[in-house]
């Protein structure tokens, strides 16, 4: 996996307000970078130093502007967590908490939010959780700003006993338990948690 050091492949996916804010820390400690193709399993990743090597941040590159801004917001905010404290703090605890919201604090004084963007980044900085994914309005609100794929449907907006496709297969879905919902596939006939916020297909019965 390479990393970069030439930050103006950034410039593809942030604003150049959200850039302006975001470089001077890539610069100050040295970082390295990596866009790459889309992961299921994460949107970006950090990395401490290492021995020789530097703290490295790879990110998706198909996050949409905003999207990918918060979410280098919250990898650097690992950063300045780690040179902080290194490992003796948790993740996402108390410590990381505090970097990212004053970050994100500090972000939304340079940057122009769309209002509805805005006022939900108000509200997700009141209770501050590890990934905007945990944040089902967030989640919601920068995924919409981007999304190119409009065939697709929040599972929570479904009706129950909808007929749906979720990475290649078809479930039905069941009652809800707390976040996620109680879903059947249909080929195998087991049960399976899915969160509200997943992204899924409409299948006619």
């Amino acid at each position: 996996m390479n990393f970069h050091y030439n930050y103006s492949v950034l410039q593809k996916h942030l604003s150049q307000q959200a850039y302006d804010f975001i470089l001077p820390y890539l610069k100050e400690y040295n970082v390295g970078i990596r866009v790459c193709k889309p992961r299921k399993t994460k949107l970006a990743d950090y990395r401490p130093k290492f021995q020789d090597l530097g703290h490295r941040v790879s990110i998706n590159n198909d996050l949409n502007p905003y999207y990918f801004a918060i979410t280098m917001i919250h990898e650097v905010a690992h950063l300045l967590t780690w040179e902080k404290h290194q490992n003796r703090v948790l993740p996402h605890g108390n410590e990381w908490k505090q970097e990212y919201k004053k970050l994100m604090n500090a972000f939304l004084q340079v940057i122009d939010w769309p209002e509805n963007l805005l006022k939900t980044l108000e509200n997700h900085l009141k209770r501050v959780n590890a990934s905007t994914c945990v944040d089902p309005q967030l989640f919601k609100t920068l995924n919409d700003l981007g999304n190119s794929k409009t065939n697709l449907k929040y599972l929570d907006s479904l009706p129950f006993q909808a007929i749906f496709d979720f990475n290649g297969r078809v479930f039905e879905k069941g009652k809800k338990l707390r976040t996620r919902y109680k879903c059947r596939e249909l080929r195998s006939n087991k049960n399976y948690l899915i969160s509200g916020i997943a992204q899924v297909d409409i299948v006619d019965k």
